[in-house]
C-alpha cells in the first residue's frame, strides 16, 4: 500500500474529525479499540496544518456547523 499523500491524509484527518465531533461516543469508541501506534513525523506535521487550517468549534453548534 503507497502512502497518503498530505492532501489525502489532510481530508481523512478533517472527516475524521467531523466524525469525532458528530458521535462522540462513538470516537471514543473507535480510539479505544484501534491499536496506535507512536505518531510519526507525517503525522504531527498533517496534525499541525490541520490545526492551522481549520478553526476549531466548541460549543453545541460545533458538530453541525462542521457539517454543513
Amino acid at each position: 500500500m503507497p502512502d497518503l499523500d498530505p492532501p489525502s491524509a489532510s481530508v481523512g484527518l478533517r472527516y475524521g474529525m467531523i466524525i469525532a465531533l458528530a458521535y462522540p461516543d462513538y470516537a471514543r469508541a473507535y480510539a479505544a479499540a484501534t491499536h496506535r501506534p507512536e505518531a510519526d513525523r507525517f503525522q504531527h506535521e498533517a496534525m499541525k496544518e490541520f490545526i492551522a487550517a481549520v478553526p476549531m468549534m466548541a460549543g453545541e453548534e460545533g458538530a453541525d456547523a462542521a457539517l454543513n
